[in-house]
């Protein structure tokens, strides 16, 4: 890597795309594009293959950050080119529209393990912090060059799960808060993941639904 890349990862906008770029771009039918600059801002576009995904994708994602004087825009397209516009359709159960969502955006990301609905699972204390619908994260450390003097190598180390926390949508319509997890050991209890296995998810593109 040469010096002038170095220098460009240290500002926290270049720490946001690899944020994205490592996480969300983890998947076989995402392709998450260099980051380029217009004027004052920065563009993150993100290529879906599956208008379905892309549209799931879309109204999951933070489309935009402030930092400063300098916004970030996070924007995600069809594979044929088509923007897409974040937006949850939010049925008679918002909950079960977002866990629905959630899992046709991120089934086939190599960190995904399954969504799960915490209602009525929870005592009240916990109720009141963790969301009514919880994405679990598998076992995995997100690690990048970031400039970072605080860390031997200059890495940026974070577990997945609050990497993923970082660029998502976390409160819904309905009120309806999702909340990341990083999962269990030795496994996963009351995951709701009809899906079997990851590793099904990724031998196929996800169905176009126009």
């Amino acid at each position: 890597m040469d010096t002038d890349n170095n220098m460009r990862l240290s500002p926290p906008w270049w720490t946001l795309y690899r944020k994205i770029l490592e996480t969300i771009g983890k998947d076989p039918f995402v392709y998450v594009k260099e980051m380029y600059q217009e004027g004052e801002n920065y563009y993150i576009d993100i290529l879906v293959m599956g208008c379905s995904k892309a549209r799931a994708l879309a109204a999951i994602l933070k489309p935009i950050y402030n930092m400063g004087n300098i916004n970030v825009y996070v924007r995600v397209f069809c594979i044929f080119g088509e923007k897409i516009d974040g937006e949850l359709c939010v049925d008679a159960d918002p909950v079960k529209a977002v866990i629905k969502t959630v899992k046709t955006a991120l089934k086939s990301n190599k960190y995904y393990k399954g969504v799960i609905d915490t209602r009525g699972k929870l005592p009240p204390p916990m109720a009141k912090t963790i969301g009514q619908a919880v994405l679990v994260i598998k076992k995995e450390v997100v690690q990048f060059w970031n400039d970072d003097l605080s860390d031997f190598y200059g890495n940026f180390n974070a577990v997945a799960a609050s990497v993923f926390n970082d660029v998502l949508i976390t409160n819904y319509p309905g009120d309806v808060k999702l909340s990341t997890t990083t999962e269990s050991i030795p496994n996963i209890d009351n995951i709701d993941n009809d899906d079997k296995s990851n590793e099904s998810n990724l031998q196929q593109p996800p169905n176009d639904e126009q």
